[in-house]
């Protein structure tokens, strides 16, 4: 994964239009129809409105787990957590996907260089797409 693993149907740096938007992503364990799914939920994610947008995320996210994900990120400063240092996965039964955390270092109030930083640096929100669709 790298920066363009934000949810978004844009490129993190330049603000254009991904050419695909499985771009950030790298498929570890299964098919080309995996790859297809998460590319529907990311342009469903950025396109779907209100109700809809809601029923897509009740039907296709473990909403807590994500929020413990967020939580965790949030609490341990893990600034590049939200656009990459992740890894994503659809629940085998539940069919949702859940989110978990890899690559830890730049947190702890430090970041990927070991200089301190602040608390404050992650908001409680976060700064993917998928945090901010509401």
């Amino acid at each position: 994964m790298n920066a363009d693993a934000n949810f978004s149907l844009l490129r993190d740096e330049t603000g254009r239009r991904k050419a695909s938007l499985f771009e950030g992503y790298q498929l570890m364990k299964g098919t080309s129809k995996d790859k297809e799914q998460l590319k529907l939920f990311i342009r469903n994610l950025n396109v779907l409105k209100s109700r809809s947008l809601y029923l897509h995320l009740q039907k296709h996210l473990d909403t807590d787990n994500y929020l413990r994900w967020l939580a965790g990120a949030v609490l341990t400063g893990n600034y590049d957590g939200f656009d990459q240092n992740y890894a994503i996965y659809r629940h085998k039964t539940r069919k949702k996907y859940r989110v978990i955390p890899w690559d830890y270092e730049g947190t702890w109030g430090r970041n990927c260089y070991g200089k301190a930083c602040g608390s404050d640096l992650v908001r409680v929100t976060g700064y993917n797409r998928l945090t901010s669709r509401r």
